[in-house]
């Protein structure tokens, strides 16, 4: 967990300056800042960002989550928005949902049975170091399952959360994992809603995950196929929100006319 201070390089009637063990972020404006910029401030208040103990599970998160969904929503990264209007997200979305920003990574919650069980981080391109991932949870973390509304119909697994929060946005029970595509055909789902529904990405790694699932549950589950991209972030952003039913029934419909495959 970092430590909030008063930012130096501006008025700042309420702390906003968070330093971490390799840089500080002002939230007031200033945006990301060197600890090599603010040494005499760290040294003069004995600052020293604390870091998780050897071998257990990074939770600090928790503490700063309401920080960066404030960062997204209304601080100075809140023209970041515009990465997840792109893919279909909006702004109520993203307030619902608790989607945030570090300053670094864009924020994603990971939300089961009504909880938010983790986090994961997902690169911004426009601040992203060189040797920075895609995607990244924080240290300790395993693969979490992620099922934002296991009340909807139908049970669709896909990959990657913001194809989840899409497809539960549109009333469906959509689950993945945080551990990517290819630990899809490893998990275990409670109350699966027959028949089961298969929509990740239209890629290698895509198909293999629906061939290891198609072989563990054998009957009652159909790969849904689409035309307008590669998965459901591309198909479904580009159409209207009021489409995004009449779209998914299609997809159904195919599946019950041409079979499993």
């Amino acid at each position: 967990m970092p430590v909030v201070v008063h930012c130096p390089f501006h008025e700042d009637s309420t702390p906003s300056l968070a330093i971490y063990e390799d840089h500080a972020f002002c939230f007031g404006g200033c945006g990301k800042i060197s600890l090599e910029s603010i040494r005499d401030l760290v040294e003069r208040l004995s600052i020293r960002p604390s870091s998780p103990r050897e071998g257990s599970t990074d939770e600090r998160w928790r503490h700063l989550l309401p920080l960066w969904r404030w960062n997204l929503l209304m601080g100075p990264m809140q023209w970041r928005r515009r990465f997840f209007h792109e893919r279909g997200i909006t702004t109520r979305m993203m307030e619902r949902y608790w989607l945030g920003h570090t300053g670094r990574w864009f924020v994603i919650p990971v939300w089961f049975d009504g909880r938010i069980t983790g986090i994961r981080y997902r690169r911004d391109d426009l601040f992203a170091e060189e040797d920075d991932t895609k995607y990244r949870n924080p240290r300790g973390q395993g693969a979490l399952l992620f099922r934002p509304n296991p009340d909807g119909w139908p049970t669709v697994i896909t990959e990657g959360e913001l194809d989840a929060l899409l497809l539960s946005e549109a009333g469906c029970d959509a689950v993945t994992s945080t551990g990517g595509a290819g630990s899809l055909s490893k998990i275990e789902i409670d109350g699966i809603h027959w028949p089961l529904f298969v929509a990740t990405d239209q890629d290698d790694a895509g198909e293999q995950a629906w061939e290891a699932l198609a072989a563990r549950f054998r009957q009652r589950i159909y790969r849904w196929r689409w035309s307008e991209g590669k998965d459901i972030s591309e198909a479904l952003s580009r159409l209207p929100r009021e489409a995004w039913g009449s779209w998914i029934r299609e997809r159904i419909r195919e599946c019950e006319a041409r079979g499993c495959q």
